[in-house]
């Protein structure tokens, strides 16, 4: 049964159908594609009115309804929100407008929408990829909404990053033949040496000297090294109590000589892949240098990560 109700006075109807126009037939089912609010004439066939009425009459916002979702409203729903605007657009047209409502409107937004917590966990996956260590915590995250797309269709993130971001990121997303971009801010988060005390140039660090605590480090320009690698380093910049201690703030000691043989660390997420290289310039734990490969005559740029070993990054 359909529920059909007149603005103002009552309407006369034959076979409960409203004779009167001009009209407004609601849809049983409607299929929209909408980022915003439904509006009437997403789900309705408006006939008889004025270019001036129908425009307003369209713009009447029904209800919202997320990407991928389906909303069912009752006629007494519609019913109730259409009164509150019909009234005064009757009188400026000087007619009275019949409404035609079936007792439940099913209403699909078809807009293919993806899920913010689902993209977060991709994204902070790819970033772990970087620094397995590292916690990350994503702010202000836009993700645009993709068109004429099915609802279960496959998507992928294309991070091809090997640095970690410092604040803000863009990320291009694969939607079956589409490419959108997902940018955001992250703040990384990571637990390193912190000084317990005041640290004076030329001192030696003992393990009583620094604890490890979880600091952001999103903008930080040096790495900080491991309680192993950092007891016994003098410090050649001082550091007060509660800061970071990072490689910088230790004397270089030479871990790498030029012409010394090394071995070539090349690690990802699924292989890792070790070779013989010479060093082709010195450095200390944590700084880049250049290494042949004897083996293909190639020059690689390594980190390098302890003595005598160096990591491609």
């Amino acid at each position: 049964m359909r529920i059909i109700f007149r603005m103002l006075l009552a309407i006369s109807l034959v076979a409960g159908v409203a004779l009167a126009e001009p009209a407004i037939h609601l849809r049983k089912f409607s299929k929209i594609e909408t980022t915003g609010a439904v509006l009437l004439r997403d789900v309705a066939e408006i006939t008889d009115l004025d270019d001036n009425a129908n425009t307003e009459v369209g713009k009447i916002e029904i209800t919202e309804i997320p990407g991928n979702a389906t909303r069912n409203l009752t006629g007494f729903q519609i019913s109730k929100i259409l009164r509150r605007y019909l009234p005064g657009i009757e009188e400026k047209l000087g007619q009275k407008i019949t409404v035609v409502v079936p007792p439940v409107v099913r209403i699909q937004n078809k807009i293919f929408r993806l899920d913010s917590e689902a993209v977060t966990l991709k994204i902070e996956g790819e970033f772990k990829k970087i620094c397995n260590e590292c916690e990350y915590r994503l702010s202000n995250l836009v993700i645009p909404d993709i068109h004429n797309i099915h609802s279960g269709a496959n998507w992928s993130l294309e991070y091809q990053g090997v640095k970690l971001p410092r604040g803000n990121f863009s990320i291009p997303l694969r939607v079956e033949n589409k490419t959108i971009w997902i940018s955001g801010s992250v703040k990384v988060m990571k637990k390193v040496p912190v000084a317990i005390r005041n640290l004076n140039i030329g001192e030696r660090i003992s393990e009583v000297d620094f604890k490890y605590e979880l600091k952001d480090i999103t903008q930080a320009s040096d790495g900080f090294p491991e309680s192993t690698k950092l007891i016994g380093r003098q410090i050649s910049r001082g550091v007060s109590a509660n800061d970071s201690i990072s490689y910088s703030n230790l004397a270089k000691e030479v871990a790498v000589r030029f012409g010394q043989p090394v071995k070539i660390v090349n690690k990802n997420e699924w292989l890792e892949i070790t070779m013989n290289g010479i060093a082709q310039e010195k450095g200390d734990v944590g700084d880049r240098i250049k290494v042949l490969n004897p083996s293909t005559k190639t020059i690689l740029s390594a980190v390098i990560e302890a003595p005598s070993i160096v990591r491609i990054q």
